[in-house]
């Protein structure tokens, strides 16, 4: 059994904690906030629940069901209504119904004439070298135009990621549509292969009470062993086992998990390694 110290508890250490513990270690987890959780919080006002950030997933994630599997939380999950099935995009001035059908892509008024002319022009676009990391944007653009990159992508990256598409890596946020352009050299030719459209797999899922719901329920289960208000500055490599020093102690650990911001990362490992922090610390967030 080893001791493992997880810096973090947002969804990603509490995760990580959660399938730790079930395999016998020693898990500590240390948090700089006041709370656990990170950005996935529920707040419950007037009756109506209220998610901060994000308010559920896709249910074709395996290691999502084993993850509520482990905190007993299985029966807790809460598909999406198929009576809210249309998403909509705010634009013109007004909420506009995104077309999720060929049929709906041709008379949707979120694209110009000329953007929908040019998706027919998208089985002849040459792909992008396998070593290119082309952002969504200049994916986006490359193949099915500028319109269609500014109307359509743009707001599902914003719902999504929190993010613009000239900001994301499209191997790191979408590497299904790479691999599709790899392996068809056309997105419309890979769909027709695969005989489906280009929406993700998987049915929008959440907890009965909130996203929050399941970082509640992990925090609740490590109980002490979750610290709260402590802020890790550095981690130090010993010749059998590492030293993380904190604000006001240091703690010994057989493996230690960063499971915090790049940014809150690049200070920690600075002293191991300077040309790694630099690169933390310059990812954009």
């Amino acid at each position: 059994m080893a001791e493992i110290l997880i810096v973090g508890a947002g969804v990603s250490g509490l995760a990580t904690a959660a399938f730790l513990d079930g395999e016998g270690h020693d898990i500590t987890v240390l948090e700089a906030n006041d709370a656990p959780g990170g950005n996935v919080r529920t707040e419950h006002v007037g009756g109506r629940t209220l998610d901060r950030a994000a308010n559920g997933w896709l249910n074709s994630e395996p290691a999502m069901d084993r993850l509520l599997a482990r905190t007993g939380l299985t029966d807790q999950q809460l598909p999406a209504s198929d009576r809210r099935a249309p998403r909509w995009i705010f634009a013109d001035g007004k909420m506009q119904a995104a077309p999720m059908s060929p049929l709906r892509l041709a008379t949707t008024g979120l694209l110009s004439g000329w953007s929908k002319l040019r998706l027919l022009g998208e089985p002849f676009v040459g792909k992008a070298s396998p070593e290119a990391d082309e952002t969504i944007a200049d994916f986006v653009s490359r193949r099915l135009g500028s319109g269609f990159n500014a109307r359509m992508v743009g707001p599902m990256v914003a719902g999504i990621y929190a993010a613009r598409p000239d900001q994301i890596s499209l191997q790191a946020a979408f590497p299904k549509m790479w691999q599709m352009e790899q392996e068809y050299g056309s997105l419309f030719i890979a769909a027709l292969r695969r005989r489906r459209g280009g929406a993700p797999p998987g049915h929008l899922t959440t907890m009965k009470r909130g996203a929050g719901q399941l970082t509640g329920a992990i925090a609740e289960q490590l109980g002490d062993r979750l610290r709260c208000g402590v802020t890790v500055k550095a981690i130090e490599r010993r010749r059998d086992d590492w030293q993380v020093h904190t604000a006001d102690s240091v703690l010994r650990a057989d493996a230690v998990v960063l499971a915090c911001p790049a940014w809150a990362q690049a200070p920690i490992v600075r002293g191991l390694d300077r040309e790694l922090a630099d690169v933390l610390d310059s990812i954009p967030y």
